[in-house]
């Protein structure tokens, strides 16, 4: 009975082991989070960001948009898939809308060119580096001239 006690025992401790050292994972798992290939600061709300993307969008038939939300509370954050067709192709842009520290920013997480079936949340090599530039270029600058907005790029994005 006493050698039962004791292999029960180990077995509950390995299990515990194990959930805790999971858990502790789940909430450290700074890793597992991939960094946002470029940040930009906007100057104005959440709200306002989202309308002038509607309006852009509503004037510009080639471009669509969804918006999820993440939350209420402190972390009241927006996921954007928008879809970009241009001639060469389908593109699609993986956004993210939050507020930090009283600004309202704006992260390009992925960038994909669904033609081609390439891109992702790299811009290190050259495919990725092509694929943001072009974003940059179609997508961003007429965004702003379009809206009559600034994205200031954020320089403390690694």
């Amino acid at each position: 009975m006493n050698r039962a006690v004791k292999i029960i025992s180990i077995i509950v401790g390995i299990v515990l082991i194990g959930f805790v050292g999971r858990c502790i994972y789940m909430v450290l798992c700074i890793s597992c989070t991939t960094p946002s290939i470029k940040t930009y600061d906007y100057n104005g709300s959440m709200d306002q960001f989202e309308n002038n993307l509607k309006n852009f969008t509503n004037s510009n038939l080639n471009l669509t948009y969804k918006v999820s939300r993440r939350g209420p509370g402190a972390y009241d954050a927006r996921d954007i898939i928008a879809l970009n067709k241009t001639q060469s192709g389908l593109m699609r842009y993986e956004l993210v809308v939050y507020k930090f520290n009283e600004t309202t920013k704006l992260d390009i997480d992925c960038i994909y060119d669904e033609t081609r079936n390439v891109g992702g949340c790299n811009t290190e090599d050259k495919i990725g580096k092509e694929l943001f530039e072009r974003f940059k270029s179609d997508f961003l600058l007429r965004f702003e001239k379009g809206q009559h907005i600034t994205l200031e790029p954020n320089f403390f994005n690694f």
